[in-house]
């Protein structure tokens, strides 16, 4: 495996929830320039580059290139630096997998994906809040972005941010997290798929990420492990049969009502804050 450049496009998931072109805001630039330090450093291998604005036009001509996901911008930035993204998904397609609510599964009691925004909010009227409320998920997003937590009766603040998500919400439980966990793997077009080791993920009170560890063989139950390699498979399958290859993985958590486990909170289809980890030690697929 020879040297590549790394487009470190962490905003892929805001991007391709916007309709036309997309500009990150200064806010997203900002909360990124820490997550994209760490990703630096578990995805680019000795000999790899990273290119940022800076970067020349034509730095890397000829190069191999990597995104963190090949959005529309990722493919523009690397015919900017002449290299190549390779066999790389359709735009149609990154778009698919990327909401969060495709190959959804409610695994928590009174959850529920869906379109109807009025159905939603009629929901949040007529439904009292199970446990701490209800946590509302758009379409798109990343991280703790494009969430909200309704506790009580439904208030305006409430119902423009229901009214807004015109590409759907995702509506759940909002239950008391204990250990976020998760597996990454590498999908080929064929179908077939390499798996990491399990890893956990620690965020703040708001949702934002603080940093990933691999986790040691025997760190989590025998029936845990293999419940997150079952949804693994199951997403493997799901994005296969979508038209996906490349990097994907799922995040899953341990919490106090209800199901202890949800083995499958989110798809990943690209890399994520915790796939260097997941693959740290092995043989990485993705050369």
């Amino acid at each position: 495996m020879g040297p590549r450049v790394f487009i470190l496009n962490l905003d892929a998931d805001l991007e391709l929830g916007t309709r036309g072109p997309y500009t990150p805001s200064e806010r997203v630039r900002r909360a990124a320039v820490g997550p994209r330090a760490v990703i630096a450093k578990t995805l680019v291998l000795e000999g790899d580059f990273v290119a940022d604005e800076a970067t020349p036009d034509d730095a890397f001509a000829g190069w191999p290139a990597r995104a963190f996901c090949p959005t529309p911008n990722a493919r523009a930035e690397a015919r900017r630096l002449g290299a190549s993204l390779g066999d790389v998904p359709s735009v149609e397609v990154l778009r698919r997998v990327a909401r969060r609510d495709f190959a959804y599964v409610e695994e928590l009691p009174g959850s529920f994906a869906t379109r109807d925004v009025a159905y939603v909010e009629r929901t949040l009227e007529s439904s009292p809040p199970i446990g701490s409320g209800w946590r509302l998920k758009r379409a798109y997003g990343m991280a703790s972005r494009g969430h909200r937590v309704v506790r009580g009766a439904i208030t305006e603040t409430d119902r423009a941010f229901v009214r807004a998500s015109t590409d759907g919400l995702i509506v759940e439980p909002n239950v008391a997290i204990e250990r976020e966990l998760g597996l990454h793997g590498w999908l080929a077009r064929d179908g077939s798929f390499v798996r990491g080791g399990v890893t956990e993920q620690f965020m703040d009170r708001s949702g934002a990420w603080q940093k990933t560890q691999r986790l040691a063989a025997g760190a989590v139950e025998q029936a845990t492990e293999r419940a997150l390699s079952r949804s693994l498979e199951r997403a493997a399958h799901a994005l296969s049969d979508a038209g996906y290859h490349g990097p994907f993985g799922i995040d899953a958590y341990s919490h106090a009502g209800g199901t202890r486990l949800r083995e499958c909170s989110e798809i990943h289809a690209r890399y994520s804050m915790g796939w260097g980890f997941g693959f740290a030690g092995l043989v990485r697929p993705d050369s």
